[in-house]
């Protein structure tokens, strides 16, 4: 994962947790059982409700 165009000639970057998470929902559609506004609030961190 690059963060910007001159990073791309020179050293990858870790991804971030909100990069990881979509990556894994990507590769998994149809498996989460979540709203959007509940995925964006475990996002943030807040507790499930």
């Amino acid at each position: 994962m690059w963060r910007n165009e001159e990073e791309q000639e020179t050293t990858p970057v870790e991804p971030t947790r909100g990069e990881r998470v979509v990556e894994h929902l990507l590769r998994h559609t149809g498996d989460v059982d979540l709203s959007t506004d509940e995925i964006m609030a475990l996002t943030r961190g807040e507790p499930p409700r």
